[in-house]
């Protein structure tokens, strides 16, 4: 920018470009594998912290939490069978830790299997819109895959570098 001179104060002007960037971002993962059943969300929507975005088959998911349920349950049930008998000297102190080890082995397992089948969900971890979505219906994902990005658009930030040189020139609340 070029003007004429002309006799006024002397003022110091600095001005320098710097790019606008969202503080907070997260690229959203598939923690368990599976065909993408229903996309709840699109590029652009807004979306709340532990919003659905997509639907994962659970089926395999919900099997295995059955599977593991039934077996729980049967074990739970010769666990107190055991109990009786134990109480009337029936069965060896080592056979009955035995199967209250195997009954809480299990235990884990079901314990496990329950937010296996929850994450058949995938939801958004922040507030923000969906900037980015890497998936359709259809599509087979693996176990960490990107699904989406999720942008927080409060507070936007900007980082101006401003040399060493400006400083002494430059104070706090100036325009």
């Amino acid at each position: 920018e070029t003007a004429l001179p002309t006799r006024s104060d002397i003022y110091a002007v600095y001005s320098g470009t710097a790019p606008i960037e969202a503080f907070a971002d997260a690229t959203v993962i598939a923690k368990v594998g599976g065909e993408i059943r229903e996309v709840l969300a699109e590029e652009g929507d807004d979306v709340r912290s532990g919003q659905v975005l997509a639907r994962l088959d659970g089926d395999r998911l919900r099997l295995e939490k059955e599977q593991a349920e039934a077996n729980l349950r049967k074990l739970q049930r010769d666990y107190q069978r055991n109990i009786d008998l134990k109480g009337k000297g029936l069965v060896s102190e080592g056979d009955f830790e035995k199967i209250r080890y195997e009954m809480e082995a299990l235990q884990a397992i079901f314990d496990l299997a329950m937010p296996e089948l929850g994450y058949a969900e995938i939801r958004a971890p922040i507030d923000g819109v969906i900037s980015e979505r890497f998936i359709k219906v259809g599509n087979t994902i693996d176990v960490n895959a990107q699904t989406f990005k999720v942008t927080s658009l409060e507070p936007l930030i900007s980082y101006l570098h401003v040399p060493e040189r400006e400083y002494r020139r430059i104070e706090p609340g100036q325009k």
